[in-house]
């Protein structure tokens, strides 16, 4: 391809190189006394990026080396009745970041299960809103998720309270919950000064069983399962005159939190069958600025805008898990309208393999992405990226 930096296919070679190696073999990390259990451990990536930049432009600092993650997870449960997990990722924590996708902390809660079915959350959690947000990374074959679900059109992790039931042998899962409404921005000290909550609700089912969330089927499902899923979210926050909401808070397109109302909903929904997954999902985020100068609006008159701005996109993905290689291959396609008001929208195409190395618990991930069309309300810089790296987990 035009423009391909020569380095690239060259750390391919070495990567192929290296995952012939003797690697020695890690386990899982428990601790056990009385009623009481204690699990350790945690994961490290790194990749190399690199990006065809449009023929207008130079910077191209994106062309790196970098460490995606350096976890350490702590989980517990003592007497069936309280659980609790603590993951952080050192190499965010050490710079406090809170990117949407992979920030600092990544979870600090604790649940209480007066039932085996049901759990009451208390903390700092991913949320239960769409599917692909919830995909563990460690789950699935892309360094980075669709635009739509990455985490800057709503928060995917907040602090507060989650109320869960699963039913039908968790065939059947209702949450309900309450939160900061900043997403991953509360991690920075107080809530905005409107002092508002965001509400969230949640309900999907699978058949003939419980179908996890993942976009592998690693398993190869003998018979065809199905999974159907509707969530809605809802926050209004008016900002007393001249009050701002915390630095960083509206994520890159500035969305995620809104000087009034904003209303998201979403459908989503998963089918697997002897290693093949097509996994889909859409969402739509409805915005209602109170000042009528608000930049959503982009400058148009109130009798163009009808007060209100909409963000919406869906993203399909089909892959297959060819188990004797234990090779993941997924096709990636995603849509976003960042601002009905500006004209475009971002479309990308994006395939990726995944060589999960059993019984190392390495992987190697190679994820392309191509921009068909952009958004104006946020132009890109370029319209081909790689990202190659290894991904070793210690369990």
């Amino acid at each position: 391809m035009r423009g391909l930096n020569p380095f690239f296919p060259f750390l391919i070679g070495v990567a192929l190189i290296l995952s012939s190696s003797e690697l020695p073999v890690f386990s899982q990390y428990s601790l056990a006394r009385g009623r009481m259990a204690m699990e350790m451990s945690g994961s490290v990536s790194v990749f190399y990026n690199y990006r065809i930049l449009k023929p207008e432009l130079t910077d191209q600092k994106k062309n790196r080396f970098s460490v995606r993650d350096a976890q350490l997870q702590l989980s517990g449960i003592y007497d069936r009745f309280l659980e609790y997990r603590i993951q952080v990722d050192v190499a965010d924590l050490a710079f406090a970041s809170t990117d949407p996708e992979n920030p600092g902390i990544m979870d600090a809660w604790v649940q209480l299960r007066p039932h085996p079915l049901l759990g009451l959350k208390i903390g700092y959690d991913v949320l239960p809103y769409g599917r692909f947000s919830r995909v563990p990374f460690l789950h699935s074959a892309y360094w980075q998720r669709a635009e739509v679900s990455r985490g800057d059109i709503f928060s995917r992790r907040d602090a507060g309270l989650t109320l869960s039931a699963s039913l039908l042998n968790k065939q059947l899962n209702l949450y309900a919950g309450i939160y900061s409404g900043l997403g991953e921005a509360i991690l920075r000290g107080d809530n905005d000064a409107s002092g508002s909550a965001e509400l969230l609700a949640r309900v999907d089912y699978s058949f003939p069983y419980r179908l996890r969330n993942r976009d592998i089927d690693e398993v190869h499902t003998p018979v065809p399962v199905l999974s159907v899923g509707v969530n809605g979210r809802y926050n209004n926050r008016p900002l007393p005159p001249g009050k701002f909401f915390p630095s960083g808070s509206g994520g890159e397109y500035g969305l995620k939190v809104v000087n009034g109302e904003k209303v998201a909903y979403g459908v989503d929904g998963a089918v697997a069958w002897k290693g093949w997954m097509l996994v889909a999902e859409i969402h739509q985020v409805r915005q209602r600025p109170r000042m009528a100068q608000d930049p959503l609006f982009m400058g148009l008159p109130p009798s163009l805008t009808k007060g209100q701005v909409f963000t919406g996109g869906w993203v399909c993905q089909l892959s297959y898990f060819v188990r004797p290689l234990r090779l993941a291959v997924a096709l990636r396609y995603d849509e976003l309208n960042v601002n009905d008001l500006a004209p475009g929208i971002l479309r990308t195409l994006s395939p990726a393999l995944c060589w999960k190395m059993a019984p190392w618990g390495s992987q190697i991930r190679l994820q392309y992405w191509y921009i068909f069309s952009e958004d104006s309300y946020k132009e890109e810089k370029y319209n081909h990226q790689f990202r190659l790296g290894w991904i070793q987990v210690f369990r």
